[in-house]
């Protein structure tokens, strides 16, 4: 037990004295910090889905790390996602998620890679610029943009009714996708994001690319990490 609750974040647990590596009676072959170490390994790297929309439509995605279970990168990514000296993801997180980012490439015929505006993630047009290389298409990282900027951040509210008032008609199509995507072709979007939580952000992006932007193919979210918010209360859990 001791290994499952380390495994999953709670560096805090104690041995319970009931089992067999508590009492001694595991055998030789099991190594309790290789099981631990494999055990994060698998946890950090598991991806997050992200539900779909009927109206407007948008397809499944996934989130490159789950935040609730908080791996290593996970943490890193949030201290760092708003330091305009760090302008490129790191390495290893990069390369999870262009690994994702082909995984989806094989379902889905992508004309374009747009990214969700925001006015804190440093790293945005590095991570829509490597993205699109990765999967074959053109880059658009500033086709959608706050105006006007939402009144607060989306962390700074207590719920989710809250979050979708503060994005409503905030954002507004500010560029051209090209005919791949808006023509004849029908060639999905990749939509990316820093973080989902409450998916009012994603779903107004969505919104303004289907009205404004004339996407007429699927729109599949990619985010880099998943977050839980507070429960009546600002913040992430």
């Amino acid at each position: 037990m001791q290994t499952l609750r380390r495994a999953l974040g709670d560096d805090g647990a104690g041995a319970c004295g009931r089992c067999d590596l508590c009492d001694g009676r595991a055998g030789d072959a099991l190594d309790a910090r290789d099981a631990v170490d494999a055990a994060g390994a698998f946890l950090a790297r598991r991806v997050a889905p992200i539900d779909g929309f009927r109206a407007p439509r948008m397809a499944a995605g996934v989130s490159v790390l789950d935040g609730e279970l908080r791996p290593p990168l996970h943490v890193r990514f949030l201290r760092e996602r708003g330091d305009a000296a760090r302008p490129e993801l790191p390495p290893e997180l990069l390369e999870m998620v262009l690994a994702r980012a082909r995984e989806l490439a094989v379902k889905h015929r992508f004309g374009g890679v747009v990214a969700v505006p925001s006015r804190t993630w440093a790293q945005r047009t590095h991570a829509v610029t490597e993205i699109a290389r990765a999967v074959g298409c053109l880059p658009f990282p500033d086709v959608l943009t706050f105006s006007p900027a939402p009144l607060h951040p989306q962390g700074a509210l207590r719920n989710n009714d809250q979050r979708r008032e503060n994005v409503r008609d905030c954002i507004y199509a500010a560029g051209e996708l090209g005919s791949s995507v808006t023509g004849p072709a029908r060639k999905d979007v990749l939509l990316v994001d820093d973080f989902v939580g409450s998916r009012a952000t994603l779903r107004e992006a969505v919104r303004i690319l289907r009205r404004d932007a004339g996407v007429r193919g699927e729109i599949v979210p990619l985010t880099i990490t998943r977050v839980r918010w507070r429960l009546g209360a600002p913040g992430m859990v």
